[in-house]
């Protein structure tokens, strides 16, 4: 079963590859940015809850030391205690406007330690402003007061300290989570999309160069004379409305080429008509040799090519006649040497009558050869055995049996039985034994 978006058009392919490719991109660039903008929230959160922990520590241990000035100014009524409390205070207050930030969070532990902080920063200005001297009851009091709050602070410090650091751990945690999901994401978007992207590639690359090939093999073959080629490639885009056009335009060519050729061997055939009309004794040579020809070549197992070529060879063996005289031609008598030699030029002239024609240049060695003998003994080479081209051994073989079967001024034509044993008799010194048997058996 055909794939469907193997139907489409290229053009369409191509789009539909790059809106994949961006969804996907968008796809995984969503998702590792939403991915990141949660894991900042965590670390925002992680930092919150850092700052606010070095925050209630730093309260804590401010608190624990103006505490500890207060309990000592209250034993020995320091003045110097008095100070370092006072200062210590001041740290106090500094760190109690750090945990402001915090002051609109829902967390009532904070805020209970925050009141506590303060209530012994005014519980030392309420000492240091009593007028009367600290009696030991009031001192016992307000030493146990300072206990009082002392344990309550701490308290409050490791109940929020507690809290607030299971939340960094849970906190954390996630964190790591969605550090490793992001890492995923990013991973995945680094590998699965240019993997995704490579696919896409090669595949629209495969889906175009496949029929460009076909085109390509099919130009090759229309080129070497293949006109009958059909592309015929289906896939649905530009490279079927291409192939249509490109068989559309060899359908025309052929066609133009099919007139040409007839009219080329029309003109051949009307030339060999001509050639054999000099004498009324050679009327229809030629087309008897073509024809003797052709079959000799289909029971040899020659290729329809070739024997196109021996077609064309045999109208136009005897094309160097026309410049012959129809008195040697028609001479009842003898001829003469010189007559003699005239009529053996005409293999040669026939060639290079031909010899100026590209379409006939593959016939020239044939029609210059035909005269040639197995032995060497024929003109006007003197070739020998193999030496001489195929096509022109069996237009030997074919030329003489039909001038030995056909009537001329000097003498009657010999019967079919005469001729045959003629050509046996010379199988093998003029005449190539393989090709006279090839011939006996078609005639």
């Amino acid at each position: 079963m055909r794939c469907y978006c193997a139907d489409m058009k290229i053009s369409t392919r191509i789009i539909l590859s790059t809106l994949v490719m961006v969804s996907m991109t968008l796809f995984l660039v969503s998702a590792w940015y939403l991915g990141m903008v949660s894991l900042y929230k965590d670390l925002e959160a992680v930092e919150d809850l850092t700052k606010k922990l070095n925050a209630v520590s730093n309260l804590h241990s401010t608190v624990q030391e103006a505490l500890s000035h207060l309990n000592g100014y209250l034993i020995a009524i320091d003045p110097a205690e008095k100070e370092k409390f006072e200062k210590a205070a001041i740290k106090t207050k500094e760190a109690l406007k750090s945990t402001l930030f915090y002051k609109d969070r829902e967390d009532p532990l904070l805020g209970n330690a925050r009141e506590l902080c303060e209530y012994v920063i005014k519980l030392g200005e309420e000492i240091f402003r009593r007028e009367a001297p600290l009696n030991r009851k009031d001192i016992l009091m307000l030493k146990a007061e300072i206990q009082r709050n002392s344990d309550e602070i701490t308290y409050a410090y490791e109940a929020v300290h507690l809290a607030n650091s299971e939340k960094l751990e849970n906190t954390i945690s996630v964190a790591k989570s969605k550090r490793k999901k992001v890492d995923v994401e990013h991973k995945a978007g680094v590998i699965v999309l240019p993997l995704i992207g490579l696919f896409l590639m090669l595949y629209n690359i495969r889906s175009i160069i496949k029929p460009i090939r076909r085109l390509r093999d099919g130009a090759v073959a229309v080129s070497n004379g293949n006109w009958a080629y059909r592309f015929d490639i289906q896939d649905g885009g530009e490279i079927t409305e291409l192939s249509g056009a490109i068989d559309r335009m060899s359908r025309t060519i052929l066609g133009q080429v099919d007139e040409l050729d007839r009219l080329f061997r029309g003109t051949v055939k009307a030339l060999s008509s001509a050639i054999d009309a000099k004498s009324a004794w050679t009327k229809g040579h030629s087309e008897r040799v073509t024809s003797y020809s052709m079959k000799v070549g289909v029971e040899m197992g020659m290729s329809e090519a070739e024997i196109k070529i021996l077609e064309l060879a045999g109208l136009l063996h005897d094309i160097g006649k026309i410049g012959t005289y129809e008195t040697i031609l028609d001479k009842p008598g003898r001829l003469t040497e010189e007559e003699v030699e005239i009529i053996r030029r005409h293999p040669s002239k026939g060639a290079d009558i031909i010899g100026h024609i590209r379409q006939l240049e593959g016939i020239v060695p044939l029609v210059r050869g035909h005269h040639e003998s197995y032995n060497g003994l024929g003109y006007p080479d003197g070739l020998k055995g193999n030496k001489i081209p195929l096509m022109a051994r069996i237009l030997t073989v074919c030329d003489s049996y039909d001038a030995m079967t056909a009537d001329r001024p000097y003498r009657n034509g010999r019967t079919k039985e005469e001729a045959v044993e003629e050509l046996e008799r010379c199988a093998g010194t003029q005449f190539d034994p393989e090709i006279v048997n090839a011939f006996i058996k078609v005639l």
